[in-house]
């Protein structure tokens, strides 16, 4: 074609072209034709900065229209937010972030060798408990081969609303019981807890959020006359929660979140030892599937004391957040099942090459078959030589230059100059800029691959494999969420980090579960 079908819109953090498709003959896409100069005296099609949030754009004469309905209007004073009610200290007091990266290798050492001691002597082992729970699981199936990666999700579900009947927190016969969820997101773990306690009509299920994601599951619960189900938009640090109105009639809380990020979970739980102690609703129980530790901050972390018991002085805090990121950075890992994983050593760092491990993928596959030899087709194998070597040879376009004229012009595309220039000398202007931005984008990823290459060598150097990286991450992550759990203890609650899924369906497969005696008897 003679346009260019995609957005020439050049994002300066993401350091490339928008890659949203664009109408013919016009240079941008719908939300960047503010940068569209040529259309500025058509009101039809100029665009405008929103008056209330400029990271985004509406059209100018439907301007008034879209700041009645902008997500970034003010929603009104609301009793229940209270600005930073949940940060443990202001963010003014935050710490240096001193990354794993600015370390030297003897002080790297010594840090994941202090690490080791300080998970061994406070946290030891989690202990692997998956559970199913029957209202899940006779969905699950189905909705594994429609959604992609829906087997996962159900797992968690299931595995988290049995551990919530396991420790007597479905039981609302007695007691009007309100669930409170995290981070809800789409509202799909709510969506299960509504077929799973033991009487809906005597519950309350309250979903917080701060985003304003497609709400799909609320509407699927807004029509059933029996539930009573309230969502707030609202950053679980403002939430005041003894002050939202509507839940005096709950005689107990329990706190649920499936994947809360980093610091959302410490404002949780800030926000749900605040309530315990309003004399309002008891908290009987907490259950949330941890994820994101890299995202924890010092002002919000709800156990500074047991860090520092751990030999760690406050300053090394980020450094500790920066290492959890090495539990899930490892792409070649396989695990057996068990909940143990296995790492291979990428193919550059003379691991086993590509093609020789889809060979052993087909004879395991054959064997599983049934097949006694076991042995690879002739055509089996040329079929994966041929795959292979059209992704090596497309990776090779990708990514080779050649010097032509002075200017970095990709192998195997059509110069851009030698295009424009049969167009007219009216646009070398344009034509220059779109140049400079391919050397910039171009320059950008020699910078990461240099990057990348330096920070390999430093680990080979110091026999640091990938799956020992990921084994001090993973030690990491469990030495932050101990402290979590020990939060927890010092109200009054029993709490233990589980694995409450194998570590084959996700990487963050550790919860931390709290329940009240009482609920035991």
């Amino acid at each position: 074609m003679e346009y260019n079908r995609t957005c020439n819109f050049y994002l300066e953090r993401k350091r490339r072209k928008c890659n949203m498709l664009v109408k013919a003959g016009r240079e941008y896409c719908g939300q960047h034709l503010v940068a569209d100069r040529g259309k500025e005296g058509s009101s039809q099609y100029k665009r405008i900065p929103c008056p209330l949030d400029p990271k985004h754009s509406c059209f100018e004469h439907r301007l008034e229209h879209h700041v009645a309905v902008c997500n970034a209007r003010s929603k009104g004073q609301v009793t229940y937010v209270d600005p930073d009610c949940n940060l443990r200290v202001p963010t003014l007091h935050d710490l240096p972030k001193i990354t794993i990266a600015a370390l030297s290798d003897d002080q790297l050492l010594s840090f994941l060798s202090r690490v080791k001691v300080a998970h061994s002597e406070h946290v030891g082992s989690v202990e692997v408990d998956v559970l199913r729970h029957e209202v899940v699981e006779t969905v699950a199936g189905e909705v594994g081969r429609t959604v992609p990666g829906g087997t996962r999700h159900s797992e968690q579900n299931s595995s988290l609303l049995a551990h919530l009947r396991h420790n007597h927190l479905l039981h609302t016969s007695h007691h009007h019981t309100c669930y409170l969820e995290f981070g809800a997101g789409r509202g799909q773990l709510t969506h299960w807890l509504t077929h799973s306690v033991t009487d809906p009509s005597r519950a309350t299920f309250l979903l917080v959020d701060r985003g304003a994601q497609r709400y799909k599951c609320d509407a699927k619960m807004k029509y059933n006359d029996e539930l009573s189900v309230r969502r707030l938009r609202v950053d679980i640090k403002d939430l005041s929660l003894a002050a939202v109105p509507g839940l005096d009639h709950c005689i107990r809380l329990v706190a649920v979140g499936k994947h809360l990020c980093g610091a959302a979970t410490d404002l949780a739980l800030q926000c749900v030892s605040q309530y315990h102690g309003s004399g309002k609703a008891e908290v009987v129980g907490v259950v949330l599937a941890l994820c994101c530790h890299h995202r924890c901050t010092w002002p919000t972390y709800v156990n500074p004391g047991f860090f520092q018991e751990s030999g760690f002085s406050a300053n090394e805090f980020y450094t500790l957040t920066s290492l959890t990121s090495w539990a899930t950075c490892n792409p070649k890992r396989k695990t057996n099942g068990q909940g143990d994983s296995k790492s291979e050593v990428e193919d550059e760092d003379g691991g086993v090459p590509r093609e020789e491990k889809n060979v052993s993928e087909v004879q395991e596959k054959e064997k599983n078959d049934g097949r006694v030899d076991g042995k690879v087709q002739e055509d089996e194998k040329e079929r994966i030589h041929e795959e292979n070597q059209r992704e090596e040879d497309n990776k090779r376009k990708d990514n080779e230059s050649i010097l032509n004229n002075g200017e970095v012009i990709s192998k195997g595309k059509e110069s851009n100059s030698m295009r424009k220039s049969q167009e007219g000398e009216d646009q070398e202007g344009e034509e220059e800029k779109r140049e400079d931005d391919d050397d910039i984008h171009t320059s950008t990823n020699t910078d990461l691959k240099t990057e990348k290459t330096t920070r390999e060598n430093r680990y080979a150097r110091l026999g640091l494999s990938a799956s020992d990286r990921e084994e001090a991450g993973r030690l990491a992550k469990q030495l932050l969420d101990e402290g979590r759990a020990r939060f927890l203890r010092s109200l009054g609650f029993n709490a233990r980090l589980i694995q409450y899924v194998e570590r084959h369906t996700t990487p963050e497969n550790v919860a931390l579960v709290a329940w009240r005696t009482s609920e035991h008897t």
